[in-house]
C-alpha cells in the first residue's frame, strides 16, 4: 500500500515539474498577419525568356505556439505580360499559390528566425492570341526569413522563398515555381490562455 502511494505521489510530482517546464512555452503562443510584397526569379528558362522576372503581392497567417513552433497558411498573386518567342505577340500569366504548413522557430527578444515548409495548389492560367492554358497543381514551397518586433503587436518580415511546381500545358512540362526576395508588414496578436484554448478548438 505504501508503494503504491510513493509511486502515485512519485507520478504527480513528474506531472507537476513538467508542467512547471511547460508553462512558459504555452504561454508563449501569438496570431500574426501578414501582408507582403516579393520579386520573382522563375527557374523555368522558357518561362523566364518569355516573362522574364516580376512581383508578387500576398499574405500570410500564421499561429505560433510553444517556443519553437507555428502553423501557416499564406496565398499570393502573380500576374505579368510577355511577348510570344516567335511571333512577338502579347501573352498574360497568371499564377496564384494557395499554402498551408510548418513552421520551425528560434525566438528572440524582437526577432524571430523561422523556416517553414509545406504544400500548395498553385492555379496557372495564360491567355494569349494563340490559346488559353488553364491548370491546377500541387507543389511545394520552402521560406527561410525574419521577424522583426520593433514595437509591441508590429510585425516587419524579411525572407527568401523557393517553390517548385511542375505542370504540363500542350504535352509539355514546365516549372511555374522560382525563387522570391520578400518583406512583409503585419500584426502580432498575443494570446491568452482561454484564446489559445478556443484556437485549439477550432483546428480540432
Amino acid at each position: 500500500m505504501k508503494n503504491k502511494a510513493r509511486k502515485t505521489l512519485g507520478v504527480r510530482n513528474l506531472m507537476i515539474f513538467s508542467l512547471m517546464l511547460l508553462a512558459p512555452s504555452l504561454m508563449a503562443s501569438d496570431l500574426s498577419f501578414i501582408i507582403f510584397g516579393q520579386y520573382f526569379i522563375p527557374t523555368e528558362n522558357a518561362f523566364k525568356d518569355i516573362y522574364g522576372n516580376g512581383t508578387a503581392f500576398g499574405g500570410k497567417i500564421k499561429y505560433s505556439f510553444g517556443t519553437n513552433y507555428g502553423i501557416w497558411l499564406s496565398g499570393s498573386f502573380y500576374k505579368k505580360e510577355g511577348e510570344l518567342s516567335f511571333t512577338k505577340e502579347k501573352t498574360v500569366v497568371k499564377v496564384v499559390p494557395l499554402a498551408a504548413g510548418l513552421s520551425f522557430q528560434i525566438p528572440g527578444d524582437w526577432i524571430r528566425v523561422y523556416l517553414d515548409g509545406g504544400l500548395g495548389l498553385f492555379h496557372f492560367n495564360e491567355d494569349n492570341p494563340i490559346g488559353k492554358v488553364t491548370s491546377n497543381r500541387l507543389g511545394y514551397l520552402a521560406r527561410i526569413g525574419a521577424s522583426f518586433f520593433p514595437v509591441k503587436g508590429l510585425v516587419f518580415d524579411v525572407y527568401m522563398q523557393y517553390s517548385s511546381c511542375k505542370i504540363r500545358p500542350a504535352e509539355i512540362e514546365a516549372n511555374i515555381g522560382g525563387l522570391s526576395f520578400g518583406v512583409g508588414l503585419g500584426y502580432r496578436f498575443q494570446l491568452s490562455a482561454e484564446e489559445e484554448k478556443w484556437v485549439w478548438k477550432e483546428v480540432k
